[in-house]
């Protein structure tokens, strides 16, 4: 049998960490020595409302089972509510090893032309928003620590989910902060990635009846998604920037590829439409880890060698 990874001496924040996905997270890395502060407002599945008793309630029942916990209500929606989530965290412990932004709500399906621009502001503020305001306020101590982890919580409605625009928008986000992330912290040992996990959590409890939602309750148990936010913030982990899709015991990498497609300099309205098939064709595909590798592709295909120029797409200005 493989030694234990354990966290002891490491300090984890979870937000949305009372219930459901958090709630399990918190009880595993707890459970491996991990000093956890649970970052939990309590409000209900549509963002609204809110009761500290929740996360009381799940620091206690951690604290029974032996780990070290603290709980923090904050609203994440403010800015100063995810910085100061942060703060506590190295307030109360004195320091910050990794940072899982698990929070969210659902705000129900609508048709699109329904949809309002409060509604999109909503999902982003508790996603992107606070996702970005939290992970700002950590790296400088990353920074001084040496490395740090962070796991952003997106969802396979990334890859478009009708009648739930502001809810896909807003975990396609995570996709862009977590790469952008991952390339500028490469050199600092910060690694930063994305989940898009699968769990029977308050917001399957509105599926309809049915032969799936009994399949997916049973299959898709939230503490099944645990092991890989652990092992992504471990420190022997050195995966960063990648998308996970994961749940009910499976692990899939989420790749991103472009094919070399249709090309032509000369290109018009109508070689497009003579040559649409080229362009839609799956042959050819390349993997695209980072903005500089599509630019790679597009010199190559163009038959441009930048020599020793520098390309400025590295975060340092070109010379």
């Amino acid at each position: 049998m493989s030694e234990e990874l354990r966290f002891d001496g490491r300090v984890v924040l979870i937000t949305g960490g009372a219930r459901g996905m958090g709630r399990a997270h918190a009880e595993l890395l707890a459970s491996r020595g991990a000093s956890v502060l649970i970052s939990d407002v309590g409000i209900d599945l549509y963002g609204n409302g809110g009761d500290d008793s929740i996360v009381a309630e799940a620091v206690a029942a951690i604290r029974a089972l032996g780990g070290t916990v603290e709980g923090h209500s904050a609203d994440l929606m403010q800015e100063q509510g995810a910085r100061n989530a942060v703060r506590r965290a190295i307030d109360l412990f004195g320091r910050i090893d990794a940072l899982v932004h698990n929070a969210g709500f659902t705000l129900g399906s609508m048709p699109f032309e329904g949809e309002s621009l409060d509604r999109l502001d909503k999902q982003l503020g508790v996603n992107v928003r606070a996702g970005y305001a939290l992970v700002q306020e950590a790296w400088p101590h990353f920074q001084k620590q040496g490395g740090g982890s962070v796991i952003l919580t997106g969802s396979t409605a990334m890859y478009g989910l009708p009648r739930s625009t502001p809810y896909s928008t807003a975990k396609a986000g995570y996709l862009g902060l977590a790469r952008a992330l991952a390339e500028e912290g490469a050199t600092q040992a910060i690694r930063v990635n994305a989940i898009a996990p699968a769990g029977a959590t308050r917001m399957s409890d509105n599926m309809p009846a049915s032969a799936f939602r009994d399949w997916f309750t049973a299959t898709m148990r939230p503490e099944r998604v645990s092991p890989l936010v652990a092992w992504l913030a471990h420190p022997d982990c050195t995966i960063s920037g990648e998308t996970f899709v994961v749940g009910g015991g499976r692990v899939a990498r989420t790749l991103f590829s472009e094919t070399e497609g249709y090309v032509n300099p000369a290109m018009t309205i109508e070689s497009l439409r003579d040559n649409q098939d080229a362009v839609m064709s799956a042959d050819r595909q390349r993997p695209i880890p980072t903005f500089q590798s599509s630019m790679d592709i597009a010199m190559e295909l163009f038959g441009f060698d930048p020599g020793g120029d520098a390309i400025g797409f590295s975060g340092k200005a070109a010379s």
